[in-house]
């Protein structure tokens, strides 16, 4: 038996013997297992759990007395129970980030107590406005509805995102900067329809010319379309650039290291915020451009990216996107250093993300 995945990591290629000794009968003793689950050649049925995403294509191949036959079952797995469609696929190489596909939380995450314990986010259960809520005995929820989870460390929102399962982490800075820089380069982005002209939409972000001013914060049906950013795969996904603020692991998602990590040291920078294109003239090279900038590198707060803030020594923790009353310096490219990752306040949240592993 073996095993093959594509190359964005999706379809997996299982080949099983059949018995020669049945004539060509499959087996049934044979079963394709495969990383938690089974499937069952001789009656196509799937059992366990899987912890991978996608297609799964199962062929039995062998030689009987009518020569060599091929029987392919195609199975559609989806590790999200009861949230399908809540979570976004971010394609490999997304924009231009170099790195294998992973899954992101399509909303801000929400705070979720399974009360009847269906497994199913039922009516009543997120909890309201997303405060003082009980770690450990919530789950972290990528759901439309109620506001975002906040007055959570960054400690704390690793932590959470981790209780998923294997493979589930906050979301890290490289990948935001794949989500962002695939995002600026889409027209429906941008407040004119053309990318370049206009603003990058801000959210809600208490700035009526990129963004607007919603309440604080906000969530569920009916949002403002400046809510969301569409992706050239299609998707959409919402409130990078507003809402509240969210925490980012500054960690390598290709070889994570277990825990919160915090970014690279910048208390070389000024106080206050600055423009995105000031950082390396201003702090010195303790960032690459392809950790915080646009893809034209030109674009400032003007153009709806959001801007800058440094350590001033106290901080070190990550934050990105801005957040309900931070205006102008809200944006998918806003980034802080300024508070440790122990800090807590109602403006900010995070988001999870899934890394699918070969299995």
């Amino acid at each position: 038996m073996s095993s093959d995945l594509d190359s964005d990591g999706d379809v997996i290629t299982y080949s099983c013997a059949w018995d020669a000794t049945n004539n060509g009968s499959l087996d049934t003793s044979n079963a394709c297992n495969l990383s938690g689950f089974s499937f069952d050649i001789s009656t196509g049925v799937l059992s366990g759990t899987p912890n991978v995403f996608g297609i799964f294509e199962f062929h039995v191949t062998g030689t009987s007395s009518g020569g060599s036959d091929t029987k392919i079952f195609v199975v559609t797995v989806n590790d999200i129970p009861d949230h399908a469609g809540e979570w976004v696929k971010i394609p490999a190489d997304m924009g231009g980030a170099g790195l294998p596909a992973f899954w992101v939380m399509k909303y801000e995450a929400k705070a979720w107590n399974d009360a009847d314990a269906d497994s199913i986010v039922d009516a009543g259960e997120v909890d309201s406005d997303g405060v003082s809520v009980a770690l450990g005995s919530n789950v972290p929820v990528s759901v439309e509805g109620d506001v975002p989870w906040r007055s959570i460390s960054g400690i704390d929102s690793e932590a959470e995102c981790a209780s998923l399962g294997a493979g589930y982490a906050l979301i890290t800075n490289a990948e935001w900067m794949a989500i962002s820089r695939d995002a600026e380069v889409q027209d429906a982005n941008w407040t004119s329809g053309t990318v370049g002209t206009g603003c990058m939409t801000r959210g809600n972000s208490g700035d009526t010319t990129c963004g607007y001013n919603g309440a604080d914060p906000e969530g569920g049906p009916g949002r403002n379309t400046r809510a969301k950013y569409t992706l050239s795969s299609g998707d959409e996904i919402f409130d990078l650039a507003g809402n509240v603020w969210e925490w980012i692991d500054w960690d390598d998602p290709t070889n994570p290291t277990a825990g919160y990590q915090d970014g690279p040291d910048t208390t070389s920078c000024p106080g206050g915020d600055i423009e995105n294109t000031d950082i390396l003239s201003s702090c010195g090279p303790v960032l690459a451009t392809s950790e915080f900038d646009s893809t034209t590198g030109t674009l400032e707060k003007a153009d709806g990216i959001g801007c800058f803030y440094g350590d001033p020594g106290t901080g070190g923790g990550v934050r990105r996107g801005g957040h309900y009353s931070r205006t102008d310096c809200s944006g998918v490219y806003y980034l802080t250093f300024y508070s440790p990752s122990t800090y807590t306040s109602v403006t900010g949240g995070f988001r999870c993300v899934y890394r699918p592993t070969n299995p």
